[in-house]
């Protein structure tokens, strides 16, 4: 069970669940401003791994003492409440894009999103990373990511995309599909 909750100040983290032979799983990329391990504040045990695919800065929170501070400041049971709705709103945006958006809108979305600080997605992210991220196929994103080289949105390189064109890839992930 986890003790601590975790807010990122900076960096991605991979989160992952291992499943059938061990095979990795990612959930989710968590990005700066985003809380962590939410779920020990009910005492739940955490089922899934986190790996860190740059450099992170991290503050790590006793979810002990922040149950004990909400009991007794009502500030800080706002902010739990403020935590747990971000959570929820990230989640119900993750269920409209799966449910609304084809993948390629959904591949530009997760690009913009993971390169919005440098413009630069690099590290230990795979086609298969963003694959489950996306709710696609490796395949799929490797011939999506290709395309989208081919028209100037991005540069490939070996475990590394620059956006190039943030603007066409913004156009991309809002474009309606009739």
């Amino acid at each position: 069970m986890s003790t601590h909750l975790y807010y990122l100040c900076s960096g991605h983290v991979r989160l992952f669940r291992l499943g059938a032979m061990d095979r990795e799983v990612t959930l989710c990329v968590a990005a700066a401003g985003q809380w962590l391990s939410e779920g020990s504040l009910r005492g739940e045990v955490q089922r899934f791994y986190a790996e860190t695919l740059d450099a992170v800065v991290a503050l790590k929170v006793s979810t002990q003492k922040v149950v004990e501070l909400a009991r007794s400041d009502m500030e800080m049971a706002r902010f739990l409440g403020e935590v747990v709705t971000s959570q929820i709103g990230l989640l119900q945006k993750q269920h409209q894009q799966l449910v609304f958006q084809d993948v390629a809108q959904r591949l530009a979305t997760a690009l913009l999103s993971l390169g919005h600080t440098s413009h630069t997605i690099s590290g230990k992210l795979s086609h298969q990373d963003l694959a489950f991220m996306v709710g696609s196929t490796r395949e799929t994103i490797t011939k999506l990511l290709g395309e989208f080289r081919d028209l100037g949105l991005l540069e490939l390189g070996y475990r590394k995309i620059v956006l190039l064109n943030e603007e066409g890839l913004r156009r991309l992930a809002t474009q309606r599909n009739t």
